[in-house]
């Protein structure tokens, strides 16, 4: 595996990451970029019925804006961890998550059907650019021996179901 200097030009990164302890704001911020996938899907599978009702459609072109959303994201991540090899991870991951707000933003003032599932695509467009990143920069910067402690911080999605189904269930 190449230097992370040689590849991305995150050496600098890392280096500021581990000596300034730096790695705690880096789990975080990668923690809260992964939790985007699931939130956004489980998000618009509770406002489906809602928006389907708004743009008057039925179920199956509703459907769309869930497909839509996860295909785009889930083929395009290696491209887009690729990039990050290519031009560093941080500003990938920098990029991934102000085109997210952007696409959301636009998402959110959508006047049709047709208009909201471009910009579901736009936002697994820009998932895919920031998740693979945002993980990949973990691993580089956190220490070996902390990495299975920090999988729970920057890996919610396989991470906290279980609890969360439980205390869904309790209540």
């Amino acid at each position: 595996m190449a230097d992370a200097g040689e590849v991305g030009g995150d050496a600098d990164t890392i280096r500021l990451a581990r000596d300034s302890g730096g790695e705690v704001v880096i789990l975080i911020t990668v923690a809260l970029t992964t939790m985007l996938a699931p939130l956004n899907s489980t998000m618009i599978g509770v406002a489906l019925p809602d928006i389907m009702g708004e743009f008057a459609t039925d179920l199956a072109a509703g459907s769309w804006l869930v497909i839509a959303y996860l295909v785009t994201m889930a083929s395009l991540q290696p491209v887009g961890g690729k990039l990050g090899d290519r031009f560093g991870r941080r500003p990938l991951i920098l990029i991934g998550l102000l085109y997210f707000a952007v696409a959301s933003l636009g998402a959110a003032t959508a006047e049709s059907l047709t208009q909201l599932l471009v910009f579901r695509v736009q936002q697994g467009i820009a998932g895919a650019i920031a998740l693979p990143n945002g993980m990949a920069l973990v691993r580089e910067v956190v220490h070996q021996s902390a990495a299975p402690a920090a999988s729970v911080c920057w890996d919610p999605p396989s991470s906290w179901p279980p609890p969360q189904g439980r205390l869904s269930a309790a209540c």
